[in-house]
């Protein structure tokens, strides 16, 4: 997960490893807390495409300042809202 959170962050370097690692942990953290199945090591485990997707958005909308930030956060929520109602990703 690391590699493609910093992909779509266009960082190629380590230097920020440490915030993004907890940027993908707090994403991960906050959709298990709205109800959706999340592994709790989603670092390395295999997630599905959507949830991927929405840990992606969420550490490019709170990862420095991006003249984006707030139409990213808007969108993730909009996707974590979207997986909550889904059956297939609910939490048993």
């Amino acid at each position: 997960m690391l590699k493609k959170v910093k992909l779509a962050l266009r960082k190629t370097g380590d230097a920020f490893d440490v915030e993004i690692i907890g940027l993908i942990a707090a994403a991960a953290a906050d959709l298990r807390v709205a109800g959706v199945a999340v592994p709790v090591d989603a670092m390395h485990a295999h997630l599905d495409p959507l949830v991927e997707r929405a840990i992606i958005v969420y550490c490019k909308a709170h990862f420095g300042d991006s003249e984006n930030s707030e139409k990213l956060a808007a969108s993730y929520e909009s996707m974590r809202s979207k997986l909550c109602l889904a059956g297939d990703y609910r939490a048993q």
